[in-house]
C-alpha cells in the first residue's frame, strides 16, 4: 500500500508545470486527497515491524512518513500561493462556492495529514530507539 500510493503521488508531478497556479493549486490539492493509501500503507508497515520486532522495517516507515512531511509542507506552501490567485480566478459565485470548499478541504487535509506523519515519524524513530536499549 505504501508503495502504491507513494507511485500515485509520485505521478501527479509529471510533468510538472511548477510556476502555473492552476496547475499548482490542483496538483496539490490531489496529492492531499491522494494521501490515504501511502498513510495506511506507512503506518500499517511500521506498526506490524514493531510487533514482529523488525528494527529495519519501522526505521524504513518511520523515514517514509518523515519524507511525506517534507513533501507535504513543500505541496502545502504551492497551495496556499495558490489559493489567492485562485480566489481572484472565480468570477462565478457558483463556481467561488466549490473553489472555496475545494480551499477548506485542502487546508484540512494538509493539516490533518502532517500532524499523522509528524506523530508517526516520531513513533517509528522511538520505536527503533527503544529496541536498541
Amino acid at each position: 500500500m505504501m508503495v502504491v500510493g507513494s507511485i500515485d503521488l509520485i505521478l501527479l508531478l509529471i510533468p510538472n508545470r511548477f510556476g502555473i497556479p492552476e496547475w499548482e493549486f490542483t496538483t496539490a490539492s490531489q496529492f492531499a486527497a491522494g494521501m490515504p493509501v501511502a498513510t495506511t500503507g506507512i503506518g500499517i508497515l511500521g506498526f506490524a515491524a514493531a510487533a514482529t520486532g523488525r528494527r529495519v522495517l519501522v526505521a524504513v516507515a518511520g523515514t517514509a512518513s518523515a519524507l511525506y512531511v517534507a513533501a507535504l509542507l513543500v505541496m502545502g506552501v504551492l497551495f496556499g500561493l495558490a489559493v489567492p490567485l485562485a480566489l481572484k480566478a472565480g468570477t462565478n459565485p457558483i463556481l467561488l462556492i466549490g473553489m472555496k470548499k475545494a480551499i477548506i478541504k485542502g487546508s484540512l487535509e494538509f493539516g490533518l495529514y502532517l500532524v499523522v506523519h509528524v506523530a508517526l515519524a516520531t513513533w517509528c524513530f522511538r520505536a527503533v530507539k527503544a529496541r536498541r536499549n
